[in-house]
């Protein structure tokens, strides 16, 4: 559940990095998009939500193993301002951009914070993901400077060409 009767639905999150003490950025307006893995760490947002209907849009595609898909989970986490976990969202990938929309009521203004977390492994994991929340959310006079990043390409590379047919 999302805040006191609010969202059912699955993670999402974004650009601060530090595990022992995040410090989330401000959500931006539209798709907010990044690449994430379990090496660099999660990343961590915020937005003010409510009164009203809100929807959570997540989306992951994996980086995959040296170009070859790798089914992989990336994590949408919704919390609390005060640190409580109110949604533990996921969106499963393999080698195309998954996508997943949950809405909830939220009934006054709140702040909340995503986390965007790669799922933890031995080998490196992750991928691109995009989230964006809309409905009855207040972004204030955040732009969003995210729209041309890309997913990141883990194929092995000559200089000649592809190591791989």
């Amino acid at each position: 559940m999302f805040g006191p009767t609010v969202f059912a639905f699955i993670p999402c999150l974004a650009q601060a990095t530090d595990a022992a003490k995040p410090i989330p950025v401000p959500l931006a307006p539209g798709i907010n998009k990044g690449n994430v893995d379990n090496i660099s760490g999660p990343r961590y947002f915020w937005f003010w939500a409510g009164p009203g209907l809100v929807t959570v849009n997540m989306a992951f595609k994996d980086f995959g193993v040296f170009g070859n898909p790798l089914r992989q989970v990336m994590h949408f986490n919704i919390y609390t301002a005060d640190g409580t976990l109110l949604s533990p969202l996921q969106v499963e990938s393999v080698d195309k951009l998954e996508h997943l929309s949950v809405p909830g009521k939220i009934p006054t203004r709140t702040k909340y914070v995503i986390e965007v977390k790669a799922q933890d492994a031995t080998i490196r994991m992750g991928g691109y993901y995009e989230l964006s929340v809309t409905g009855a959310v207040d972004f204030g006079d955040i732009k969003n400077t995210s729209q041309k990043v890309q997913p990141i390409d883990t194929s092995l590379y000559h200089p000649v060409g592809p190591l791989t047919k």
